[in-house]
């Protein structure tokens, strides 16, 4: 009986956690067109629990707009053979960044790839 208890509490923890999991990686935040931005890459954060990576976008008359992308986590991209030191050549150069931006008009998105001045990209998703 006492088994049979430890079951109904694991599934009701399981039942009751499930929504703030799927919230936290919700994409109903981003505009599901596709953006290319371009301009000067300035940091890119190496960590769980998202990759971010940080953009100065030229605007016209001069202003700068300072752009943030989330990306998937360091272990999704070492999976598919991206590493850390991979985005480090394009610190300070002018890059693109492949982005779903975000709906409210916050200067933020979710990167899907980046190209850099010598021409390379990681890219991974289709273009």
């Amino acid at each position: 009986m006492k088994r049979y208890w430890i079951g109904v509490a694991a599934a009701l923890g399981m039942l009751l956690s499930g929504g703030s999991v799927s919230a936290h990686h919700s994409a109903t935040g981003y505009d599901l067109k596709t953006s290319v931005l371009k301009g000067t890459l300035t940091q890119v954060i190496w960590a769980n629990p998202h990759v971010r990576v940080f953009l100065d976008v030229p605007e016209e008359g001069g202003k700068v707009t300072h752009w943030v992308f989330e990306g998937y986590p360091p272990t999704w991209f070492r999976k598919v053979g991206i590493r850390g030191n991979d985005f480090q050549k394009g610190i300070g150069t002018i890059v693109s960044v492949t982005t779903n931006v975000a709906r409210d008009g916050r200067t933020v998105g979710f990167f899907q790839g980046i190209r850099f001045a010598d021409g390379s990209s990681l890219l991974w998703k289709f273009q």
